[in-house]
């Protein structure tokens, strides 16, 4: 279904919209080699967007074409899987994954790890996921160097005063774009609980 709408402010109309068609996914375009990201745009009306929306949001920047992917960099913080929408947007991922014939190299907490495996098991044909427990978001280089031209990088990012929000990764994923070469992106931000959406 195709919806139109007019609102003098662009993210205000999505957010209503969003809200009005109990949609649960919302997708945005943004282009890392043209804007940046997103912690340098403090004050802007999209950070606003994204702390005060309670829909799962994925944040895109396509600028290559996606056949040939083979890989997905999946990066996670502490705490991913107490998300409110953690089994949602996992569940996305592996069909992403399923669709290109790819599997997703995670990087985050034993924990999250093991529950995402429990999600796999009900799959009757499950996404392979390589996990490697991993927090040393200083570490840009190293992580750089494992991912090629073709990867295709996802972020799961959090609000400020949600369970997995890090400063530390933020900066991590300010800094990595910067050392690869063109890659596609995404940004996730996890679903969350209704009644939390104007806290921030």
């Amino acid at each position: 279904q195709v919806t139109a709408t007019i609102d003098q402010n662009t993210f205000g109309g999505i957010s209503r919209t969003a809200r009005e068609s109990m949609t649960d996914l919302i997708i945005m375009g943004w282009s890392y080699k043209h804007n940046g990201v997103f912690d340098k745009l403090l004050g802007n009306p999209l950070v606003q967007f994204i702390n005060n929306t309670d829909k799962n949001i994925f944040i895109c920047s396509l600028d290559k074409p996606m056949i040939g992917i083979r890989r997905i960099f999946l990066f996670t913080t502490p705490h991913a899987d107490l998300e409110f929408g953690f089994e949602q947007w996992l569940i996305r991922v592996m069909r992403l994954a399923k669709e290109w014939a790819s599997h997703i190299e995670h990087y985050g907490s034993h924990t999250t790890a093991t529950e995402m495996e429990q999600i796999l098991q009900q799959d009757q044909n499950p996404t392979i996921i390589r996990s490697t427990k991993y927090d040393d978001w200083e570490a840009v280089s190293h992580i750089s160097k494992k991912i090629k031209e073709n990867d295709l990088v996802i972020f799961v990012m959090s609000r400020p005063g949600f369970p997995s929000y890090s400063k530390r990764f933020e900066q991590f994923t300010d800094k990595l774009p910067k050392q690869l070469k063109g890659n596609n992106m995404i940004s996730i931000y996890p679903h969350q609980p209704p009644h939390y959406s104007n806290m921030i």
